[in-house]
């Protein structure tokens, strides 16, 4: 399912989560305090979780123990049988004040496309921010991951910079998940010679700084001398289509 935007998006979004739960267990009581289903649902807070479970009660899915009722079971199925694809598209990248320029040509490459950025920097959440990550990335369409590093130095007893973990976990979950990964990189020795053997061998798209244009020209042809959001756009337009993501779009 897409990422819940309403009440009601939340209360299927949060009766699956349950049914992921108890699995095939029908008599299994629903735990309902966990962390997690705030990020699963996208609640404000685990008081909004309370209060969609009463409404849940209330629509007869589930009952005072509180376990899915048969009627719940029902609406599972139904939900299960949609085809709904989601028009989001997390963006596991380096979050550093060098990464302005490329963050700006992959969002408008993606926003070209019709899909939504998701950049975890810059949304609101009130839990663990892997608990939000990983929310975030279940509910995309794809993932762009962006290899880009820098040498390591030592600060403050810590090594800085180096190859970006958090990147590799990313894309592996999302791999995990099946969910189509967009590789992406920095061409330049010290990101290149990072980049591990495994994920070398996938089709990277390479850019360099005087590339990073946020102009798209339309790519229903062939255009000449394509700019890092233009080879970035029709890489994601191949791979998984046009999404229906109306704001900031074309």
């Amino acid at each position: 399912m897409g990422f819940p935007e309403n009440t009601n998006e939340k209360l299927d979004a949060l009766l699956l989560a349950f049914a992921d739960m108890v699995k095939s267990d029908y008599k299994k009581q629903i735990s309902y305090g966990l962390p997690h289903l705030i990020a699963e649902i996208a609640a404000k807070n685990i008081e909004e979780v309370n209060g969609l479970i009463d409404f849940l009660k209330e629509k007869g899915y589930v009952d005072e123990h509180p376990r899915i009722t048969v009627n719940g079971w029902e609406h599972i199925d139904e939900l299960r049988k949609l085809t709904v694809t989601s028009d989001s598209a997390f963006v596991a990248m380096w979050f550093n004040e060098i990464t302005v320029n490329y963050r700006n040509a992959v969002v408008a490459a993606i926003e070209y496309c019709k899909f939504k950025p998701v950049i975890i920097d810059q949304q609101e959440y009130n839990d663990f921010i892997m608990n939000q990550v990983v929310s975030s990335i279940k509910q995309s369409r794809f993932l762009v991951a962006d290899f880009t590093s820098r040498p390591e130095i030592e600060r403050d007893g810590k090594v800085k910079n180096g190859v970006r973990g958090g990147v590799y976990w990313e894309a592996g979950m999302a791999y995990g998940l099946r969910i189509p990964v967009i590789h992406i990189c920095e061409d330049s020795a010290a990101s290149r010679s990072r980049i591990h053997f495994d994920v070398d061998q996938y089709n990277t798209i390479f850019w360099k700084g005087n590339e990073l244009h946020t102009e798209i020209r339309a790519l229903d042809q062939p255009i000449p001398n394509p700019n890092f959001a233009e080879k970035l756009a029709a890489r994601i337009l191949f791979t998984v289509g046009k999404g229906s993501h109306q704001s900031g779009g074309r």
